[in-house]
């Protein structure tokens, strides 16, 4: 696994600080604070990483939390039956009075809600099966990485037998980098040395400081999103404006 003291020489190279970030013109914290965002912003443009999460439902409650873990949500699924998406706008058009009916859902929404939370839409009418989370009691109280669910005894459920709530979405680095030598969680070598390096030079070069350059800045743009790109292509997430072809 490719760690960040891979990109922290060959950046020091590259702004002809062989010996390490010493002239002060970026310091080491600030390296790894962009080296984070950089890592943040790659596995969010390219969704290169899912997760799913499946979590129970309850009768009458319409609201449901997303994990932290999960950045955004891509698909959506009750029961193993995919649901579509809806805005409270369409809602109110199309099923009025669905905010007081109880039933099977039948589309879930995210607009209108605090953040990191999942609406249904009608609410539930019946309880899936309670879904034990691996920290209980303690949240999150959910299963991670399968549509099916393992209950106390060790035995399996199937999205039709439990009836609870499955997001799919990308998937978040849960832990930073804080040293130079820590690995680049997540990502494949290649990825990781070429899209975090060229992140790193967009970011200080476009950035308000001494080492502000227009021009490589454009550059490093270029090679990062080019990475993005790639990347983009082999999971089918849409490609950046800024690269598509007129």
């Amino acid at each position: 696994m490719a760690t960040l003291s891979d990109v922290y020489s060959r950046y020091c190279y590259d702004v002809s600080e062989d010996g390490g970030l010493i002239l002060g013109c970026l310091t080491v914290q600030q390296f790894l604070d962009l080296a984070n965002l950089t890592l943040l912003d790659f596995l969010k443009q390219t969704g290169c990483l899912k997760r799913v999460f499946t979590q129970t439902i309850f009768a009458g409650v319409p609201t449901y939390t997303i994990p932290d873990d999960i950045m955004n949500i891509e698909s959506v699924f009750l029961a193993g039956r995919w649901i579509p998406k809806a805005t409270v706008s369409q809602l109110n058009e199309t099923h009025r009075g669905w905010r007081r009916e109880n039933a099977i859902p039948q589309y879930y929404y995210t607009d209108n809600l605090p953040p990191k939370t999942i609406g249904l839409a009608p609410a539930p009418n019946y309880n899936s099966v309670y879904i034990p989370g691996s920290s209980e009691p303690d949240p999150p109280h959910g299963q991670y990485d399968s549509f099916s669910m393992t209950d106390s005894s060790g035995a399996t459920w199937t999205p039709d037998q439990h009836r609870g709530l499955s997001i799919v979405g990308t998937r978040k680095a849960t832990t930073q980098m804080a040293t130079v030598n820590d690995p680049i969680p997540l990502l494949p070598d290649d990825l990781a040395l070429l899209g975090i390096l060229w992140g790193i030079h967009e970011r200080v070069f476009s950035g308000d400081n001494e080492l502000k350059n227009a021009q490589a800045a454009a550059f490093s743009h270029a090679q990062y999103q080019e990475t993005v790109n790639a990347m983009s292509a082999i999971t089918g997430e849409p490609v950046a404006q800024d690269q598509k072809q007129p």
